[in-house]
């Protein structure tokens, strides 16, 4: 064998090893990129579903349990909730399941007060932050 059929062989096997190498790369980098996007996509869609739960948590009368109009009221945002801690646990988020069943817990023992006083109606305001930011804390965590 002749030293330029031994260059060219050798040509031929580095650009055979190179493809190999490039491929090899290419599938690695795109395989960890594909992980990172769907970690990316699945955090942003259970900060959605854990800022539906802050959005109602807000609308609610944090002193009512009776059926309001607007349905804004503990009886309705318990049920609510519970429905989400249900279909949250289905698809599979369970940390955030689990941190709606807390507040759920707490709305649960909140007191119905059909006409509250100033005071009653800070405590519930108060007791309503203190569930938003166990959601935003939550929410947070996902980042």
């Amino acid at each position: 064998m002749g030293s330029g059929q031994l260059a060219h062989t050798m040509n031929i096997e580095a650009i055979i090893a190179s493809c190999i190498t490039g491929l090899l790369t290419s599938g690695i980098v795109a395989w960890f990129f594909y992980r990172l996007g769907r970690t990316d996509t699945e955090s942003a869609y259970r900060r959605f579903i854990l800022t539906l739960v802050d959005m109602r948590i807000r609308q609610m009368i944090p002193t009512r349990r009776q059926s309001v109009p607007e349905h804004y009221d503990l009886k309705d945002t318990e049920h609510w909730l519970a429905c989400l801690a249900e279909v949250l646990t289905e698809i599979g988020f369970r940390e955030d399941a689990a941190i709606v069943e807390v507040v759920l817990g707490e709305i649960r023992d909140a007191p119905h007060i059909p006409i509250p006083d100033d005071q009653q109606r800070q405590e519930g305001e108060a007791k309503k932050k203190t569930w938003e930011a166990k959601i935003h804390k939550r929410i947070e965590g996902l980042k």
